[in-house]
């Protein structure tokens, strides 16, 4: 069981694990800070402390789980029309927003 924990701790990890601007992120959770940078080819870490970097990397991170979740609800292939395939992701999202702004 001690192995399968520490299994699960190490796919956590990697999980929230990102890049942005070329640097390696990590998601914290339950901790004081949101986040932190690797550093030092990746043996040492800081955490970030600057507002508009935090929001920054809030706003990718959305954008990414947005674009994953219609990728797995609209999957594309390339026999689809470029166009046709944009209308339809555009009207979900639209959708979506109407109905969660009307609430």
């Amino acid at each position: 069981m001690k192995n399968l924990s520490k299994e699960m701790s190490e796919i956590s990890i990697q999980e929230n694990l990102f890049t942005y601007n070329n640097k390696i992120y990590e998601r914290l959770y339950n901790h004081e800070y949101k986040y932190r940078f690797f550093i030092r080819n990746n043996t040492d870490y800081d955490y970030v402390e600057n507002a508009d970097l935090i929001l920054e990397l809030d706003e990718f991170l959305t954008m990414r789980s947005l674009t994953s979740h219609i990728k797995n609800i609209y999957p594309y292939s390339k026999d689809q029309c470029e166009d046709k395939y944009i209308e339809t992701v555009m009207d979900y999202i639209y959708s979506e927003i109407k109905q969660t702004l009307l609430q």
